[in-house]
């Protein structure tokens, strides 16, 4: 077994204040800003990283973040699966006998799905949201209890 040595440190301080005093030159940075900081302070965090990394075309960079949008998300994840299934059990079984969600792995299902598709007259919103029910419900996927 080979081990890899690795000179880090960890700096206590904003990554935006971090990497505009631009001490040294990285190939890999990882950045963990708070979920809620606004797009333009990350605009300004990915500038930095830039005049900060040794080479860019192969260096790493790990930018935590996600922007949220509370329009995006269903209230009640049984009413979206309740119209999820009603589309694949009204739509997948008029050419043939409905297969049971479990039929395939969760990275089967988006394949398979994709060729029935257009035979099952799904929209791509459809599909989309049938796809995510499939994947869920899949026989490889783990259901955690509440």
């Amino acid at each position: 077994m080979q081990f890899i040595r690795l000179r880090y440190k960890i700096e206590h301080e904003t990554a935006e204040q971090f990497l505009v005093a631009g001490r040294e030159k990285y190939d890999i940075i990882f950045i963990d800003p708070p979920y809620d900081i606004p797009a333009e302070k990350i605009d300004c965090i990915i500038r930095a990283v830039r005049q900060n990394m040794t080479d860019i075309e192969s260096s790493i960079v790990v930018l935590e973040y996600k922007k949220v949008f509370k329009t995006n998300f269903a209230k009640n994840m049984n009413k979206v699966w309740k119209l999820a299934f009603t589309l694949f059990s009204e739509r997948c079984s008029m050419c043939h006998a409905l297969p049971k969600t479990t039929t395939f792995t969760a990275n089967q299902w988006p394949a398979t799905l994709k060729v029935m598709t257009r035979r099952a007259a799904f929209s791509k919103k459809q599909a989309d949201i049938v796809s995510k029910f499939l994947q869920y419900h899949a026989k490889d996927t783990i259901k955690f209890k509440k």
